[in-house]
């Protein structure tokens, strides 16, 4: 499957996020020593999958080839058990005009970031897309933000990333 998404940094989100359904993510990224996982193995609530994403076209973030697998329990505790970096996240389903907004609230040593990824159905769609006042900037092309990436980070150390964002550096 082809993926279309854009991923935003979020200034604050300015309504009452918790009205809205989420689903509780934890996100292990394999192999541990990788400099660029291609594997990401989810736990959503009782549900599980490995996933493998890669990049159409280099340097292109937005579009992705994703392979997804699920899994059994116990075929993701034997993954789990791997040598692995996690990320453990709230992601809430937000409707935004004519589609979702999947706005993550990122939980432990990323406790304080907040990402936005929006997919889209079509390349005109994406291209299209407006992105919402309450969004400070796209950053779906600085693999910082992405989630391999995001495994070895804290909010501590994208503190001074997120501080030039906003135009405070």
């Amino acid at each position: 499957m082809i993926e279309l998404e854009k991923t935003y940094l979020l200034k604050n989100i300015p309504f009452d996020i918790d009205q809205y359904p989420y689903k509780e993510l934890i996100d292990h990224y394999i192999p541990f020593d990788s400099e660029h996982p291609k594997l990401r193995l989810r736990k959503r609530w009782e549900f599980y999958e490995i996933t493998k994403k890669t990049l159409i076209h280099e340097g292109d973030s937005s579009q992705q080839q994703e392979q997804t697998i699920e899994l059994s329990k116990a075929e993701y505790q034997a993954l789990a058990d791997l040598p692995n970096k996690l990320i453990h996240k709230k992601r809430y389903y937000v409707p935004y005009k004519e589609i979702m907004l999947e706005i993550d609230v990122f939980q432990g040593d990323l406790d304080g970031l907040i990402l936005m990824d929006v997919e889209f159905t079509d390349k005109k769609v994406m291209n299209g897309f407006e992105k919402p006042n309450f969004c400070l900037a796209d950053v779906t092309q600085n693999s910082l933000f992405a989630g391999w990436m995001l495994c070895w980070k804290t909010f501590a150390s994208l503190y001074s990333l997120i501080k030039q964002y906003k135009g405070e550096l």
